[in-house]
């Protein structure tokens, strides 16, 4: 829409951001309605519930929990990539009691096949949607111009879901690009660099003309030796930084990130004293009880870890992150008979989190179930795009229950 000239203001009034037309009318000031508000498109019947334009092409998403408003982002319903991505649609998401297969026939049925997407963009929802893509496929990715720079920026981001390190030769490209956004997000994935390389390339960014890149830089070197001729440049950026941080300090996420800057930095009672006032502010707010759990771990506590977290599954009983925090605190503890129970209702809470079936299935197997685990895992594995890692675990026990039948199986997924 933006690339064809449309902006906000072809729809909705400049005063009261109304919609200037209701219904299809609105799409129709450029779209034919001809060849759009017929049958032969939207295959539902005229004036139904279906057949307007935005329900397909804008449905009703809910933001941040509360606020219901609809997608901007104009797409064209893809089941085929709901298959593959586990993203949602707007066929399916009305006819939820069809399958992606369903939709898939009758889309191609009436308007042919989907255009392919290209590689980067197959590659960049692989990523978004947790599947594991290797490191040659994702800085090609990065590399590609053809790509928005969002898209690209978000793929330097998530650089270290495929790799724990990354070379200077690499990343320092990114780290000088014009894009702004760019650099902005190379400067977040330098801690990837070794030491001193990664000092050597973020010292420029710490007085870069925006504030965000050098508040960026200065956050990935809290933890580095920085040199004394440096020391101005990095304060007056850490200033910033922590300046950036007070001002979110009234909502638990800020007061998160505030604890984490200071255990960073060596802080240890600091790091305290705001995942505790985390928890203050927003006792819904599951990453408060965890980064206040694993910090006591780190001191060796375990009864701390025990009450934060149990807190935690008090306030926020849905949370499937808090019970598997809980899970991997009873596997240190040497109960993993309970530990299982917690894994499995982490994975149910959430359903598309394939580390925690892996790690529900594995625990299983050390609680001398193993062929439980196995028959567990096949019963499951199909539930998520990315099985890579639990098919490596299929392979394990079915190597270890001596099943060449069940090898067979899993090597073939």
């Amino acid at each position: 829409m933006f690339a064809a000239g449309v902006n906000c203001l072809d729809c909705h009034n400049k005063h009261t951001m109304k919609l200037k037309i209701e219904g299809n009318g609105l799409c129709l000031q450029c779209h034919g309605a001809d060849v759009y508000e017929v049958k032969t498109h939207h295959q539902h019947q005229e004036n139904s519930t279906g057949a307007q334009c935005a329900n397909c092409h804008m449905p009703t998403n809910r933001y941040m929990g509360v606020d219901d408003r609809r997608d901007h982002s104009f797409k064209i319903p893809r089941p085929e990539l709901s298959s593959e991505f586990n993203t949602p649609n707007a066929c399916n998401s009305c006819h939820n009691d069809k399958s992606n297969q369903w939709a898939i026939d009758n889309l191609q049925k009436w308007h042919g096949k989907p255009k392919a997407l290209s590689s980067s963009k197959k590659f960049l929802m692989a990523l978004n949607s947790g599947q594991a893509i290797n490191l040659e496929d994702h800085l090609s990715l990065i590399a590609d111009e053809k790509l928005d720079i969002i898209s690209r920026a978000s793929a330097i981001q998530q650089l270290a879901y495929t790799t724990q390190t990354i070379t200077s030769e690499i990343l320092t490209p990114y780290l000088t690009d014009k894009e702004d956004l760019i650099r902005l997000s190379a400067a977040s994935a330098a801690t990837l660099l070794p030491q001193d390389d990664k000092i050597a390339l973020l010292v420029p960014l710490l007085t870069d003309k925006y504030k965000a890149i050098r508040v960026a830089a200065a956050l990935s070197l809290i933890d580095s030796k920085v040199s004394t001729a440096d020391q101005t440049v990095f304060v007056s950026a850490f200033n910033e930084l922590k300046q950036s941080n007070e001002l979110t300090s009234w909502r638990g996420e800020g007061r998160m990130n505030h604890g984490i800057n200071a255990l960073q930095s060596g802080d240890i009672k600091e790091a305290e004293k705001s995942f505790k006032a985390a928890i203050v502010i927003e006792p819904y707010f599951d990453s408060g009880y965890i980064n206040l759990a694993d910090l006591y771990r780190s001191l060796q506590n375990p009864a701390q870890v025990n009450s934060v977290l149990v807190k935690g599954m008090k306030n926020l009983p849905k949370s499937g992150a808090i019970k598997y925090s809980y899970g991997l605190h009873l596997v240190r503890q040497k109960a993993i008979d309970k530990a299982v129970t917690f894994f499995e209702k982490a994975m149910s809470l959430s359903p598309t989190n394939s580390q925690y079936a892996y790690t529900y299935v594995l625990a299983m197997d050390g609680a001398e179930k193993s062929t439980q685990a196995l028959n567990k895992l096949k019963s499951l594995i199909m539930n998520y795009p990315d099985k890579a890692q639990l098919r490596e675990l299929g392979l394990y026990l079915s190597q270890k229950l001596n099943s060449k039948a069940d090898y067979d199986w899993f090597i073939t997924l």
